[in-house]
Parts: C-alpha cells; sequence; structure tokens
C-alpha cells in the first residue's frame, strides 16, 4: 500500500509531493492547510519533513537546520503518531510544525524548547550527534523542491575520533 500524497505549490510556482501518514482522515485537506498556514518566507534556517525507518518509513518529526545546509543540524521536533487517535496525532504534529517554524524563526531559541531535541547544543557541548540522524530521510518544506529525499549528514568531532585509527 502506497502512502497517500499531496502535491503543494509553493511560492515559486513549484510543486513537490508531501507524504501523509497511513490512516485515514476524512479531511485530506487538512494537512494541506497545517502546512500553508506558516509563512515560510525570510526564516534564518530550513525545515524538513523527516521520515525514518529501514522499510516502509515513519513520520519522525521536523528536522531544523541552518540555511541551505541540511547537515547544520539545528533541532528535531519530534512527532508522535496514534492511530487510535487521529485528533491527538494532529495536534501534536501541528504543535510541533509550529514549533520547527519558531525555531527555524531564531534558531538560537532552540535549547529553550523541551519538546525539541536541540542538536546543535549536542555538538557545541562536544557530545556525539545521535545515530539515528544519519538515518533520517527529508523533505524540505520551507523551499521549493523536486520531492526526492535528503539525507543530513552532520560533522561529528566524537564519531570522526572513534573511526580514525589512532596514529
Amino acid at each position: 500500500m502506497l502512502a497517500p500524497t499531496i502535491n503543494v505549490p509553493t511560492s515559486d510556482n513549484s510543486q513537490f509531493r508531501l507524504l501523509l501518514p497511513q490512516w485515514r482522515s476524512d479531511h485530506p485537506d487538512e494537512w494541506y492547510g497545517l502546512y500553508t498556514e506558516l509563512n515560510w518566507d525570510g526564516l534564518e534556517a530550513d525545515v524538513y519533513l523527516a521520515f525514518i525507518g529501514s522499510g516502509p518509513l515513519q513520520l519522525s518529526g521536523f528536522l531544523v537546520t541552518s540555511k541551505s545546509n541540511i547537515n547544520g543540524v539545528i533541532a528535531h521536533c519530534p512527532v508522535e503518531i496514534d492511530t487510535a487517535d487521529p485528533k491527538r496525532s494532529y495536534r501534536n504534529l501541528r504543535r510541533q510544525l509550529q514549533l520547527a517554524r519558531r525555531i527555524a524563526q531564531d534558531p538560537q531559541k532552540a535549547d529553550q524548547f523541551d519538546d525539541a531535541i536541540s542538536l546543535v547544543r549536542l555538538i557545541r557541548d562536544g557530545r556525539t550527534v545521535p545515530r539515528w540522524v544519519y538515518a533520517l530521510a527529508c523533505i524540505p518544506l520551507s523551499y521549493p523542491t523536486d520531492g526526492e529525499f535528503l539525507y543530513p549528514t552532520p560533522f561529528c568531532p566524537r564519531l570522526l575520533s572513534a573511526l580514525t585509527p589512532p596514529r
């Protein structure tokens, strides 16, 4: 079974396809409305719809990265999907998308939100970037795209030293 999709127009009249979670919705236009109600122009960072999985991809949340640099990870806003309670899932999705956009407006605030994982803080503190970040498959929301998945590969000094043999 294929995941439902919608075509989303962007500010430059191009379109990309947005994959939707695989539960039934009586109002699929609500997903489009959720995306379009937010103004994506003038952000200091980019926002991606993030999926994870080795078989069928599952919605992970929203990844916020440096402008035009998917490897410059800033934060991840995880989304919990409860197929038994679609209304709760929709509220959570809406809240996390709004949070991702707020972080993209002012990336320095990434550390202030309890509902987001501040990846930039982990890097700044010299901690290892969680390995699941490298498994994310992302579709940009804040700029036009052809719909192809993009994959973050942030530089992590701790992982590099673990992979590099001592001299």
